[in-house]
């Protein structure tokens, strides 16, 4: 089954310095449309089972409804690919946010994927849904475009998942 964003060192050292740094000052404001996404790859070993790669996409769009209070949503596009069985699945992920202290936020999504599988001796298709809790920062490379690492736990199709990823943002608008 697909396993998200399992990632390595280099990746933690990007966001313990990007976490670390003050960034421009800048707030988030309510009205401002965010717009971005992130990108993801990992690559799966085990003793128990054929190595993978994985791939996601996830292109969003949101807004701030209050000077703290994020809402929008992702579109995903996850692909993972081993010796004979590949999964594809696209889906829809709504999400909020709350900044809590400068750049600092916890996020929650929830999400509907559609996931095919071919190889072997058979395709599959199903649906199926889970949720993500994560914490991140946003650390503004100029007073409108940040970067956001995050940690997250994820409970999807009876897997546990924690893992690392960065996102890239526009904030747009916004302010009185």
């Amino acid at each position: 089954m697909i396993k998200l964003f399992t990632q390595n060192g280099l990746l933690i050292a990007l966001i313990l310095a990007l976490a670390s740094s003050t960034g421009i000052a800048q707030t988030t404001q309510k009205g401002q449309f965010l717009a971005g996404g992130s990108i993801g790859f990992a690559s799966i070993s085990s003793d128990d089972a054929p190595s993978s790669t994985v791939i996601q996409l996830a292109p969003g769009v949101g807004i701030m409804a209050t000077d703290r209070l994020g809402l929008g949503a992702d579109l995903l596009y996850v692909r993972e690919s081993s010796d004979n069985i590949t999964y594809t699945a696209y889906g829809f992920s709504p999400f909020v946010r709350y900044y809590i202290y400068k750049g600092l936020f916890p996020q929650f999504q929830y999400t509907w994927l559609n996931i095919k599988e071919k190889g072997g001796f058979f395709d599959d298709s199903r649906s199926d849904s889970g949720y993500e809790i994560s914490v991140g920062y946003t650390s503004f490379l100029s007073p409108s475009v940040a970067l956001e690492p995050s940690v997250f736990y994820m409970s999807f199709d009876d897997e546990n998942i924690i893992g690392l990823r960065v996102a890239f943002r526009i904030f747009l608008g916004g302010g009185e």
